[in-house]
């Protein structure tokens, strides 16, 4: 039987070691992290098929520390742009008082179900939830990379996360959105080089497509791209974080 690799998001001591016991259970695969920073930590490791959160959905309670509630909504919806393949499940103790506060979030981040801790707690709820992702099919393009016409290529992984962070941070709304970039030195080589495409998606996926092999005298020109959109965003905006640690996890694909 084929091990579901499971990260437990808990900070509760008590939580954590139950969750991973029933997970084992369960023939999973099951690492834990008792932070925000954790997690982020873990996510950038490896790729799993299920996330459980320890997410407070009211906005009285967890409001202190990383493992605020505004933290665990950053890394919900870090989830939902780098590993849309990815499941993810919300444990909260406040869940029976927020229904609609659950239902927005199934609907902005793709949150898989929820279930409440204390006496709604029912593990064969988790089993189910196993279960579900043991059978379902394969994503396409999980272990191979996308098609890439020239040698090398990303990772599927990375080649995923990047799209997905892309269309997030960037500006890949019109072409001329895009041009503007390249009026920076850095990428001003390739600038009547850039390629059209009728969709958002399309721009990010032909520009990784023209740069990711190339090179000036200041380094790879796919990172380069990152560095001078990393310099456009705010420093306090999550992209700025989410960029900078991308582009150290493609380094040593592009060097």
């Amino acid at each position: 039987m084929e091990k579901v690799t499971v990260l437990v998001i808990e900070d509760n001591p008590t939580w954590q070691n139950r969750l991973r016991r029933w997970f084992e259970r369960y023939e999973c695969q099951v690492d834990v992290a008792g932070s925000y920073l954790e997690a982020e930590s873990r996510l950038t490791q490896r790729t799993y098929d299920m996330v459980t959160l320890d997410m407070a959905l009211s906005p009285d309670e967890e409001q202190s520390g990383v493992a605020g509630s505004s933290g665990w909504e950053l890394l919900v919806n870090r989830l939902a742009t780098d590993s849309p393949h990815t499941n993810v499940y919300v444990l909260s103790a406040s869940f029976e008082g927020e229904p609609q506060r659950a239902f927005e979030l199934n609907q902005r981040y793709g949150v898989k179900d929820f279930m409440p801790k204390g006496r709604g707690f029912d593990p064969t709820h988790l089993q189910a939830w196993v279960t579900e992702i043991r059978e379902a099919p394969k994503p396409p393009g999980r272990d191979t990379a996308p098609p890439i016409p020239t040698t090398g290529g990303l990772p599927a992984h990375l080649y995923q996360q990047l799209v997905a962070l892309l269309l997030n941070c960037g500006p890949f709304d019109t072409d001329q959105g895009l041009k503007a970039l390249f009026v920076d030195g850095r990428l001003n080589a390739w600038r009547n080089q850039l390629p059209t495409a009728p969709t958002p998606t399309g721009r990010a996926e032909a520009l990784i497509d023209l740069l990711y092999d190339k090179q000036n005298d200041q380094g790879n020109a796919l990172l380069l791209f990152l560095d001078v959109l990393t310099g456009r965003v705010a420093p306090d905006d999550n992209c700025h974080a989410r960029l900078q640690a991308l582009a150290q996890r493609l380094q040593p694909h592009l060097s």
